[in-house]
Formats: C-alpha cells, sequence, structure tokens
C-alpha cells in the first residue's frame, strides 16, 4: 500500500518489522513477549539518553497536545506536536514519549523554532534497561513494582526517547 491511501499511518511502524517466511508480501513484527510468546509491533523509534536530557526541536511547529501521562502504560508522560511543513500535503505530527514527569514543558498552542527545547528524556511508562548500579536488567512497566524497580526508575534506569511519526488529513 501506498502512503496516500490512509488518513492517517504512522511512518515509523515498519522500521521494526522483517517480511514474513511465507510468499505473501506481509511483515511481522521482531519484537516479542517471551512470557505469552505473542509478537507485537514496536511502533517507532527509541532513542537512549540519560534522564533529564534536553529535546531540542528541529523543526518549526506547534505543540497540540501536552497533557499526556500514561501512568501505568507504554509511553508515560508524552506530548504530540504538529510540524508546519507538510508531507506530500499531509500534516505531520510527531508524539515524544517517556518523558521526564518532573520537568517543565511547553503548553498546547505554543509555537515553537528549530533548537527550541521542547521536552526532557525520561523513563516514565513501559521502560526496559541496565541498572549500573546493581549490575542487572529491569523490565520497568509501572504495575505493582517493588521497591528495587522503584529505585531502580528513581535512578533513571530505562531513560529514553520514543519517538513517533503521524501523517493525517486534519490540521
Amino acid at each position: 500500500p501506498y502512503i496516500n491511501d490512509f488518513p492517517a499511518m504512522s511512518f515509523t511502524q515498519w522500521f521494526n518489522e522483517r517480511p514474513s517466511e511465507g510468499n505473501d508480501d506481509s511483515y511481522k513484527p521482531i519484537y516479542g513477549d517471551e512470557k505469552t510468546r505473542r509478537a507485537y509491533r514496536h511502533e517507532g523509534v527509541d532513542i537512549s539518553a540519560e534522564k533529564g536530557t534536553p529535546i531540542k526541536a528541529t523543526i518549526n511547529g506547534i505543540v497540540v497536545y501536552s497533557d499526556g501521562d500514561l501512568i501505568n502504560k507504554s509511553y508515560g508522560k508524552y506530548l504530540i506536536i504538529r510540524a508546519y511543513e507538510k508531507c506530500n500535503g499531509k500534516t505531520k505530527y510527531f508524539l515524544l514519549g517517556h518523558l521526564n514527569r518532573d520537568m517543565e514543558y511547553l503548553k498546547a498552542g505554543t509555537k515553537f523554532s528549530p533548537n527550541t527545547i521542547i521536552a526532557y528524556v525520561g523513563n516514565t511508562g513501559h521502560c526496559k534497561g541496565w541498572d549500573k548500579t546493581l549490575q542487572k536488567s529491569f523490565d520497568l512497566d509501572g504495575i505493582n513494582e517493588d521497591a528495587e524497580k522503584k529505585a531502580a526508575r528513581a535512578r533513571g534506569v530505562g531513560a529514553h526517547l520514543h519517538i513517533q511519526m503521524f501523517l493525517g488529513d486534519w490540521d
């Protein structure tokens, strides 16, 4: 299918998939849940960074949503921005996820230009990471986290930026 066939879609969803073994043109997700053996699609790109690292805009745009905070799920603290430049006549939106909950953010309706700090890297929501202090890996899901996991999250374990681009026909 072509991009223009869809009213809205994620450009990044295919970055983490591979062709199926069959003769069809379908794709299978690379990621999977080892416990349930269910595969899932990881939409977007994750960029590892220290918790609190400023995220600077590289485009001219506007913040369209800044109150997102899925405490126990997926993206954690997130915001959505809209680029002024379009792609094939469609509006570009970017979701920035796993942001630092303790920092101040641009409010919805705020316009920004390149080099403006729009958010800060965090480890909210579902994050995985290596704890240098304890020399062990943690899967932080935000649900029923024990004291050890909460302490690991407080030390910045799993900090990264999740970024995902969507195209839409709406402004």
